[in-house]
């Protein structure tokens, strides 16, 4: 050994489960899976599906996805290749998940949620996500590979989120969701599981009350989605909806918070305050597939 140098030996990083139960919980439950989340961490996008352009907006260098037309130039077989590494990246998430929470929790089935085609929020509201401009290539491919070969669940005319809320209602909370997206927060309590991982963690239990809820869904109505282009009362942020809401704690307490601050965001337009508010309660809020179908938009 050289002179001075110290021979050292790299610890292994051990990576926990933050909030794990302390004892194994027997009480039977459903696995509900957000898969929208993880089809999105899941697809393989190399190098060769993304181009430079100018961005005519802000006039700035951006990376996007190529355009269909111009995937068809790359090979045939790189692309079944980089499909096959999408299903499998996918495989593996959710049996990495499954093993982790049934080490915790007696777990009798699991359920894959997906969004469906026609999502009926675009008819309520023309500009919903439209500020997102990039897609990611082999989505749809992914979308249909785990309904048709892993049994996933699609919300009809809903998203990924409606899917949880209704199997959620159908076993009447006794459930555990998997899930890294905050919104199913505002229309779900109990137990949840969130996947994402660190170099230390890989993953978190934490559980929300009704009362959070409740609490989780009107903050969201004053602050909005701002992923999903949500935001019907301006200049209304986070510490707002926090000062305001904390004088509230039921149903009726909070309407008129929500009602008081529209009309107050909307310079006491009180007509059009309303209007906004129902809308963006109409968006925010989750539904059954019944409930949806009822619509009949």
């Amino acid at each position: 050994m050289i002179k001075g140098i110290k021979k050292t030996i790299e610890e292994p990083i051990v990576r926990i489960v933050k909030n794990a139960p302390t004892k194994y919980d027997d009480t039977e439950r459903v696995l509900l899976v957000d898969a929208d989340s993880i089809i999105y961490t899941s697809v393989y996008n190399p190098e060769r599906y993304l181009k430079d352009v100018i961005d005519e907006e802000t006039g700035e260098l951006v990376r996007v996805t190529m355009t269909d037309k111009e995937i068809l130039n790359i090979s045939q077989e790189d692309i079944e290749l980089d499909l096959e590494e999408c299903k499998f990246r996918f495989r593996n998430k959710i049996q990495e998940i499954s093993n982790i929470v049934e080490d915790y929790y007696n777990i009798k089935n699991i359920i894959l949620c997906c969004s469906g085609k026609n999502n009926f929020r675009y008819l309520l509201y023309k500009d919903y996500k439209a500020n997102r401009k990039t897609t990611l290539p082999f989505l749809k491919e992914l979308r249909q590979y785990i309904i048709d070969e892993l049994d996933a669940l699609p919300a009809l005319c809903g998203e990924a989120d409606d899917s949880l809320y209704h199997f959620w209602k159908m076993y009447n909370g006794n459930v555990l969701i998997c899930t890294i997206d905050k919104d199913i927060k505002s229309s779900c309590y109990g137990l949840f599981y969130n996947y994402k991982s660190s170099e230390t963690v890989i993953g978190e239990f934490y559980s929300v009350s009704q009362e959070e809820q409740l609490y989780n869904l009107c903050k969201q109505i004053i602050v909005g989605d701002a992923g999903d282009n949500i935001n019907f009362c301006p200049k209304k942020g986070i510490k707002y909806a926090e000062k305001v809401l904390v004088k509230g704690s039921s149903i009726y307490q909070y309407q008129k918070i929500l009602l008081k601050t529209y009309i107050d965001a909307w310079s006491g337009d009180t007509k059009i305050a309303k209007k906004n508010l129902k809308l963006c309660y109409r968006l925010l809020r989750l539904y059954t597939f019944e409930e949806i179908y009822e619509m009949n938009l």
